[in-house]
């Protein structure tokens, strides 16, 4: 704990995570910036203002902890909260929190501003007692920008960095609202977040809710980081199919050029209706790139078709709004995507 930035405030001491022995994931180039974002800080000017904003809300970002304190105090200022109309504020502008380690974290609380329009975060969670030194993972806010954050635990007691990732390089994932968290209740129930818990990896998030066109200069990004594999699903946002067919196979060979030997897992839209025309050309527009991929050598590919993701049963169920999945939905594309991951990883 040499060197940690840290004030006191009667029996509680409020420490900046951005110092060991606080791990944070979920931001590519963390290391390089200390900024909460997901993008290379100076590569913001790349990119269009819209997506320069996105890129700086929290959507993956993770921090963690050993503690034998029992609360947590998490203090934050939050700005440009997406007003999401589909979407909770719970999922929108908050921290949730997780206790225990590896594969065996449980869902404890969730620290959110008092109302809607606020941007200030002061929630205290209890910690479960059951254990001496309890490792606590805490969920950034899907849709908002984290401007400051604090967490306070008892004055004296002890923090440790957390248990090691039983896969360290992250799994990374690009796509649009859908894979950013829309619309589920909260941090921990994205399909991202999902995957990252039960393969026990740190995930980097790339889902841009409305602007994931498969852009050069976002593959060019995201082919700098080394990671564990990477899921390809940006299906709804191309704006049409023709810009779907021309940016997939590029977008693919960026990544694939720089990172030559992860598993690329290529994902069609989990929200296909037979009878929709564009759902079918779409999907067999991603399924050609795929082909195309593997019949040109590459053994380390996969394709998985969206249609499956929701199940059979109670199909209707998984949306809140025919499009954007709820937290079953969510659950539900987790477990489509686990099962090719766990075996490739």
């Amino acid at each position: 704990m040499s060197g940690i930035t840290k004030t006191e405030s009667t029996s509680i001491t409020f420490y900046n995570p951005k110092e060991l022995p606080f791990r944070v994931t979920g931001f590519a180039f963390f290391e390089k910036d200390k900024e909460y974002i997901r993008s290379e800080k100076e590569r913001l000017s790349l990119f269009s203002e819209t997506l320069a904003n996105i890129l700086s809300q929290t959507s993956g970002g993770m921090i963690g902890f050993k503690t034998n304190s029992t609360r947590l105090i998490i203090r934050a200022d939050i700005s440009s909260v997406s007003s999401f109309p589909q979407m909770a504020l719970s999922g929108t502008g908050s921290f949730d929190i997780y206790q225990g380690c590896h594969k065996n974290k449980e869902y404890i609380g969730i620290a959110m501003p008092a109302k809607v329009g606020a941007c200030r975060i002061d929630t205290v969670i209890m910690l479960r007692e059951h254990e001496a030194e309890k490792e606590v993972t805490i969920n950034f806010p899907l849709y908002s920008r984290v401007d400051n954050l604090e967490i306070g635990l008892d004055t004296g007691s002890i923090v440790l960095l957390p248990e090691d990732f039983s896969i360290k390089k992250p799994l990374v994932l690009y796509g649009s609202s859908i894979t950013n968290g829309g619309c589920v209740s909260r941090p921990g129930n994205t399909y991202a977040a999902i995957l990252g818990r039960w393969l026990d990896c740190p995930v980097n998030n790339f889902g841009f809710p409305g602007n994931a066109k498969g852009e050069p200069t976002v593959a060019e990004m995201i082919s700098t980081i080394d990671m564990s594999a990477f899921v390809l699903d940006y299906d709804h946002n191309a704006p049409s199919e023709k810009h779907l067919e021309l940016t997939y196979k590029p977008f693919y060979e960026i990544i694939r050029k720089s990172r030559p030997e992860i598993p690329i897992v290529m994902v069609s839209r989990p929200d296909f209706y037979h009878h929709l025309k564009s759902d079918l050309q779409r999907r067999d527009i991603i399924y050609k790139a795929y082909q195309a991929a593997f019949n040109n050598g590459d053994k380390n590919i996969y394709f998985v078709n969206g249609e499956t993701l929701f199940g059979e049963n109670d199909r209707d169920s998984c949306t809140v709004d025919g499009c954007h999945p709820n937290d079953l939905g969510s659950m539900r594309i987790a477990k489509g995507l686990y099962e090719v991951l766990h075996r490739i990883l």
